[in-house]
């Protein structure tokens, strides 16, 4: 299946503003420059068009909620144009505003498991972009690893 036919095939779109896609690095096998082609160009996709311009971003959600996708690709530390387009972002960010983090993957399981230096660019990403304007992430929300669980009814019959 093609690049294009698999975005077509990604799911519903948000139906308030245009999405804001976040990069994951192994969903699409095809690399962050067929995500930015394809998304970052300000092309319609899904009824809309795409105003994001990075594989990062900064939403403001309701009630006081942000949702920031991080590129944190292949471990490594955020690179000085994405902080600095953060740093910006967080000029909006009131004392007491919630943050969902976004990452590509879950760092602080293998932070749990013996790797502390795992969750340093999480850590280094809230002490020094939100934290300092007051808010606080609230929620992290990462891709990379799988769980699938399937519940069924045990509606037993009587003998």
């Amino acid at each position: 299946m093609t690049f294009g036919r698999r975005v077509a095939h990604a799911g519903v779109f948000a139906q308030v503003r245009p999405p804001s896609l976040i990069y994951e690095r192994h969903s699409l096998g095809t690399g962050v420059t067929a995500f930015l082609r394809t998304f970052a160009q300000g092309r319609p996709i899904g009824g809309w068009r795409t105003e994001q311009t990075r594989s990062y971003f900064a939403v403001e959600l309701p009630h006081r909620w942000w949702l920031y996708a991080l590129d944190t690709q292949f471990d490594a530390y955020l690179d000085a144009p994405q902080l600095l387009y953060f740093a910006a972002a967080a000029e909006e960010l009131q004392p007491g505003d919630a943050v969902i983090l976004c990452c590509a993957k879950p760092a602080w399981v293998a932070a749990g498991q013996g790797s502390p230096e795992a969750y340093d660019t999480i850590e280094f990403f809230d002490r020094t972009i939100v934290r300092p304007r007051g808010a606080s992430i609230r929620l992290m929300l990462s891709g990379d690893s799988h769980h699938y669980a399937r519940y069924t009814e045990d509606v037993g019959f009587p003998s």
